[in-house]
């Protein structure tokens, strides 16, 4: 009896397909010739668009590769957009060019629309969280050194990518892969958006520099040093500073300098550098050093494999960004900071000499640990470095004093002002109730009342200069004689003229008019 042919199940072929998905993403980048020769890249971007078509397909999802996918092209998706990810992960600038030529960016940024144009109830999942990390590392593979490919991530990718900043986190898995996305974000707004000129243009109109700072006061922990490295390149943009120096916290109103001063006091606390309680330098020897680094102690020059703890400080906190961001806005005619800030941004402002300094005096000790004597004339200028340093410090520490000073005398002064409102207050107000007695005393009392008016009397006559018109016979007075009231009263005289109606004769014009 012949045998008939294996005949496959539609969850078996699926099975299949799936599987032969994710081998490619493994296989694939090390057999780039075999990609090019098959047109790989062509067949996966049709698939995709076949996955965010229309037509008709319940995939089965009773498997391993199509988990999360029962009813819907989801698992085909997900698996297609990895292969993406994993094929632009080899950095070959052929594959790279390729993959544009085919329209990548483009089917990308539709693989991400159709998570903006979701319902406010809609939730993601861990299966739309892989397919939206791995669409955008993709793109900013893609996009990172190439200008021209930045110009096609376009509007329509700076709109999502501005959907994604505000995305409430527990729609994203549960909460638990907000984080997550965010990276993929901030790298995608750094890669794709940062070195376009329309493209950041376009960006900042949709207030993407206010959602990034909004983040990183969302997300003070780790992303911080990625958004202000964003930040810090995004401020080549000329427009970009007006929008930094407009933005206000959305947790305590500060403005972005204040917000950035207090998260390098948070860092240096972290660090454990020496401050007072008014956060002035503590240590001229150390103006900058810290706890772990200052344990960290002096290494030999002979060990070249790493680089020193002032070398290494400079990437390990966000110092160096925060001073860098500072050299864009500037440190002076800065609004709204407190008198803290204003001592701490005495230190910002000084960092890179300070950390010069730094750098010196670390030479110099790692010299005398390995024993190495240099040249008198290399000694003297090493001392003088030296000195210089420490002399730097501590002028920055007086200046630091001065500002407290300062701060404490305008606080005097305001103080003392408004002491004298409040005397100022306080005289009206007594003078108001001695205003009052006086009248009760008017009102209770006649002989007070007769007092009270002979003093005005005279008071009125003293002010005028011409008496002697008093004593003339055509003197009209203007009070009422023996009153002894001390409002100002008169006589009223109503005089009764003649009707209007008969002295008044309307001209033709007016006639006219009343009869039109």
């Amino acid at each position: 009896m012949e045998k008939l042919p294996q005949q496959w199940s539609p969850a078996q072929k699926e099975e299949l397909q799936l599987q032969a998905i994710s081998a490619l993403s493994t296989v694939a980048p090390l057999c780039l010739s075999d990609y090019f020769s098959n047109q790989i890249s062509t067949h996966m971007l049709l698939y995709v668009e076949w996955c965010l078509g229309t037509a008709e397909y319940k995939g089965e999802g009773n498997s391993f590769y199509g988990n999360g996918g029962r009813g819907t092209k989801r698992a085909q998706l997900r698996l297609s957009v990895r292969f993406l990810r994993s094929i632009a992960s080899t950095g070959d600038e052929e594959v790279m060019e390729n993959l544009v030529e085919q329209g990548c960016v483009n089917t990308l940024i539709a693989v991400m629309r159709q998570y903006t144009v979701s319902g406010e109830g809609y939730a993601l999942d861990d299966h739309d969280l892989s397919i939206m990390c791995d669409s955008l590392v993709t793109l900013s593979s893609l996009c990172e050194s190439n200008v021209h490919n930045k110009g096609l991530f376009g509007t329509e990718g700076v709109e999502v990518l501005v959907h994604f900043l505000n995305i409430e986190p527990k729609t994203v898995s549960g909460g638990l892969g907000y984080g997550k996305l965010i990276v993929c974000v901030i790298e995608s707004i750094w890669c794709c958006i940062v070195g376009s000129l329309a493209t950041e243009n376009h960006f900042l109109q949709k207030e993407g520099t206010y959602l990034l700072l909004d983040q990183m006061v969302k997300n003070q922990g780790g992303l911080s040093n990625l958004i202000l490295g964003s930040l810090l390149d995004l401020m080549e943009n000329p427009r970009t500073k007006a929008h930094v120096m407009a933005w206000r916290s959305p947790v305590d109103h500060r403005n972005a300098a204040s917000f950035l001063i207090s998260l390098w006091r948070s860092q240096e606390i972290e660090m454990g550098v020496i401050r007072d309680q008014h956060n002035i330098i503590g240590d001229i020897h150390r103006p900058l050093i810290g706890g772990i680094q200052n344990d960290q102690g002096v290494r030999s020059l002979q060990r070249s494999d790493c680089p020193s703890p002032a070398i290494m400080d400079v990437s390990e906190n966000l110092r160096a960004k925060i001073y860098a961001m500072f050299g864009r806005i500037g440190f002076s005619d800065i609004v709204g900071l407190r008198p803290e800030d204003k001592i701490t941004l005495v230190v910002i402002e000084e960092y890179l000499d300070l950390k010069v300094g730094e750098v010196w005096v670390e030479i110099i000790r790692e010299l005398e640990k390995d024993g190495i004597e240099p040249t008198e004339e290399d000694r003297n200028v090493l001392e003088m470095i030296s000195r210089v340093a420490q002399h730097r410090a501590a002028a920055l520490q007086i200046r630091q004093l001065e500002v407290l000073e300062n701060n404490e005398h305008q606080l005097s002064q305001e103080e003392e002002e408004l002491y004298m409102e409040m005397r100022e207050n306080r005289k009206q107000s007594e003078a108001a109730y001695k205003h009052w007695l006086d009248f009760i005393e008017r009102t209770s009392d006649h002989n007070k009342l007769i007092a009270a008016k002979l003093h005005q009397d005279d008071s009125i006559n003293a002010s005028r200069l011409q008496s002697y018109r008093r004593e003339q016979k055509t003197y009209h007075r203007t009070d009422i004689p023996k009153l002894n009231t001390t409002v100002f009263c008169g006589e009223r005289v109503t005089i009764e003229s003649t009707p209007l109606n008969l002295i008044y004769r309307p001209t033709e014009v007016t006639k006219t008019t009343q009869f039109a």
